[in-house]
C-alpha cells in the first residue's frame, strides 16, 4: 500500500466514523426529544465535525504506519 492509498483509505474511514456518529446522534435526539428540525440538523453537523476533529489525528497516522 502506498502512502497515497493509505491517505485515501484513512479519509474514507474517518468520514464514515464521523457520519455514523452524527447519524447516531440524530436518531437518538429524534427518538428521545421534541426538538425542532434546525436543532437536529445543527446537532448532527456539530457532532459530525467534532468527530472529524477527533478521528483525523488518530486514523491518518495509523494508516500511514500501516503503509510503511
Amino acid at each position: 500500500m502506498t502512502e497515497q492509498e493509505a491517505l485515501k483509505k484513512s479519509r474514507v474511514v474517518y468520514w464514515t466514523l464521523s457520519l455514523l456518529t452524527g447519524l447516531l446522534f440524530l436518531g437518538l435526539a429524534f427518538l428521545t426529544g421534541n426538538y425542532r428540525p434546525t436543532e437536529l440538523i445543527g446537532g448532527f453537523l456539530w457532532v459530525t465535525f467534532l468527530m472529524l476533529i477527533v478521528t483525523m489525528p488518530l486514523v491518518i497516522p495509523y494508516y500511514k504506519n500501516k503503509a510503511k
